[in-house]
Formats: C-alpha cells, sequence, structure tokens
C-alpha cells in the first residue's frame, strides 16, 4: 500500500515536528505465532509512481519481525497489534534545513514538502529464517499525529556518548579498514572519530567519471557502541547498551561535521541514523541524501545534529536477558545509481562528535 504524494495529497511536513503514526494490524485469518511475513513500514519524499516527481532527499524504514516468540507479529496470542511509528526527516533539527530562505522548505529546494508512506509485506524463506510465514496481514486502520519537538518533554537520558574512542565504539565497514581499493580510514582525537575514504574509487554508473584520490565507490561505513563482540551472551550487552522497555519512546541524537571542504561539497550518499534489537525483531533506518542539494548534510563549521526517533513497541519474548537492549549506530553509505540523486564521486568524509538517546515522556500524548 503506498499513499498519496505531492498535488495528489502527501503528507504535509511542518518544521520542528515530528509525526506519530498508529497502526492496527491484524493476521488474516489467523497467523501462527512466529509465522508473520516480515514488513515494513517506509517514509519518503519521492514519488516514482505520478507523473510528478521530486528527487529523494531523506527516507525511514521501520522493519518488524516476529523472531523470538513473536512479540512483535500480529499473530493470535496478541490478537490486533497496534504500532506506533514515530518518524522525522533526520536533520529536521538541523540549522541549514530549516532556513526560511535556503533550507528545504524553500518551494525552489522541495516542491511539496510532504512525505509518502508504504506499508510492505517482505516475506523471507525458511532457508534464512527458519520459519515457514504465511497468511495475510490486514492493515485496519492509521492515524497520523503531529507533534512540535519543543513541546515534547525528556526523561532519562539512557545512552550518552560524547568522547568517542576506540575503547568505547567500534567502526566497521563492507571492505576492510586501513590501505585498498574502497577502503576506510578512521581516526579517533580529542573525543571525536573521522571517518574518510582511503583509496582510489571509480563510478559504477554513468557518467563514469575517472578515479578521483581518495573517492568511495559502493561503501556502508557504521559506527556501533562497544566492541562489537557477541559471544558468549554476556558480550552482548556493550553493543546493545540501551534497555529495551515496552512502549518507550526514545530520540537518538547525533553530532556529524565535514572533515574537510571536500566533506561539505562531497559527503557520502547517505547519512544514517538506526535503531535495531540483538533479535533483529525491530530495526529503524533513517537517512538523509545528498541528492540535488546539501542541506542537511555536513559542514565544515559546526556539527550538524541528526535526530532519529524510535518507539520501543513490545519489549521481546526472548528468554536471553541480554536479548532486551537496543542498539544507536550512524552509518555512511555510499552506492552510485541506487540512491535516487546520489553522488558519484565521494571522496569527503565526516567527523562524528557525539552520540546520545533520551527517553521522551509519552504519557499524555
Amino acid at each position: 500500500m503506498i499513499s498519496p504524494y505531492g498535488a495528489n495529497g502527501g503528507i504535509a511536513l511542518v518544521k520542528n515536528n515530528v509525526y506519530r503514526v498508529r497502526l492496527d494490524i491484524a493476521g488474516v485469518p489467523a497467523i501462527a505465532q512466529a509465522a508473520t511475513p516480515l514488513w515494513d513500514f517506509v517514509f519518503e519524499n519521492i514519488d516514482n509512481n505520478g507523473t510528478t516527481t521530486d528527487q529523494q532527499k531523506y527516507a525511514t524504514d521501520l522493519i518488524v519481525w516476529d523472531t523470538f516468540g513473536g512479540a512483535s507479529g500480529a499473530g493470535p496470542a496478541l490478537g490486533d497489534h497496534i504500532y506506533d511509528v514515530w518518524w522525522a526527516p533526520l536533520p529536521v533539527q538541523a540549522t541549514d534545513w530549516n532556513d526560511p530562505t535556503t533550507g528545504e522548505f524553500a518551494t525552489a529546494n522541495d516542491a511539496f514538502n510532504d512525505v509518502r508512506f508504504e506499508f510492505r509485506l517482505l516475506d523471507v524463506s525458511t532457508t534464512i529464517d527458519g520459519q515457514n510465514d504465511s497468511g495475510t496481514l490486514c492493515l485496519r486502520t492509521t492515524q497520523i499525529d503531529r507533534i512540535d519537538i519543543a513541546d515534547l518533554e525528556f526523561g532519562a537520558t539512557v545512552y550518552d556518548n560524547q568522547t568517542l574512542t576506540a575503547s568505547n565504539s567500534t567502526v566497521s565497514n563492507l571492505f576492510g579498514i586501513g590501505a585498498g581499493a574502497n577502503q576506510t580510514t578512521v581516526a579517533y582525537a580529542s573525543g571525536d572519530v573521522t571517518i574518510t575514504p582511503t583509496t582510489p574509487g571509480v563510478g559504477s554508473t554513468p557518467p563514469n567519471p575517472p578515479t578521483v584520490a581518495g573517492s568511495w565507490n559502493v561503501e556502508i561505513v557504521t559506527l556501533d557502541p562497544g566492541n562489537t563482540v557477541i559471544t558468549p551472551a554476556s558480550e552482548i550487552t556493550d553493543n546493545w547498551p540501551i534497555p529495551w522497555v515496552t512502549d518507550q519512546l526514545l530520540m537518538t541524537t547525533a553530532g556529524i561535521e565535514a572533515a574537510n571542504a571536500t566533506g561539505q561539497t562531497n559527503p557520502p550518499d547517505a547519512i544514517r541514523l538506526l535503531m535495531d534489537t540483538p533479535t533483529s525483531e525491530l530495526g529503524i533506518d533513517s537517512m538523509v541524501v545528498a541528492s540535488v542539494n546539501t542541506l542537511g548534510l555536513p559542514k565544515t563549521a559546526a556539527p550538524t545534529t541528526y535526530t532519529l526517533f524510535f518507539h520501543a513497541n513490545t519489549m521481546t519474548l526472548s528468554g536471553t536477558v541480554e536479548h532486551r537492549g537496543l542498539r544507536p549506530r550512524v552509518s555512511l553509505l555510499c552506492v552510485p545509481g541506487v540512491l535516487s540523486g546520489g553522488l558519484n564521486v565521494n571522496n569527503g568524509g565526516v567527523k562524528i562528535n557525539f552520540m546520545r538517546t533520551q527517553v521522551v515522556d509519552i504519557s499524555g500524548l
């Protein structure tokens, strides 16, 4: 299911606001627990099915998988399942994003200033998840509420890394750290971590630019809490350091700046914040894309603040205590020709200053 967009009536965006989408989903007919099809809910500001299109500037994807007992499934043990999805564009609090003259809400930068959503079933074969998913999911109702971020009340800070070091965080990537084609250089200093491409890369799609010194081609680089060692189970906690609490709303912010002038003009194709669980039952991925402009992308003058909202819905039924955690992540993505408007030369790096997660009080909402 895809909602309207643009001239057809998308969800209008308002500066510094977050949106709560409440979904009522049920299995029809009744689906055995732990056999609910994998599904996701996507926000995007692109209309590739209509007659009028915008370059994709941001997108968010919530994935729900009923593994480890199916606490997040919409099966018979739970009946109708209410899911809350909280969403805002990743740079919702960024200064340049909200500039009244040159920001994202200027007509020249986004003709519609709205977003569409998609509800999708993504069934997975038994060879991948060990399940024989069956039945149909019914999205019964959808309710959308808008709240000004300035009106939110915050509780405890459950994760706060203001001094990033190699002992409390880990940078990993697709092709390895160090020398070699399409690899990455990582430097921790003064509480920040700077991530830059190491060696030349060549664009893989037209116009196929020539080799550019220090350019990523296809790459995913991720900053995680802890050491990424997950066995035995006692090793999990430092990697998923936030307690997973049912029906709790969390707001994660990260400060990211361009490592140099090139990082401002030729950043990675996408800056991403993510939150996930050790059991893969819930995960959210929010990104801002280097498409038609660099609005919301890292700058050299000061760090850009990126914001991710995540509603924990129902805590896992797994009997392993260490599975009851959540992990905030920062990720850089370079995929020429796949991201709408993505750059073909990504030879600028980023400097990550901090990552913080706070509880949001939703008792009155």
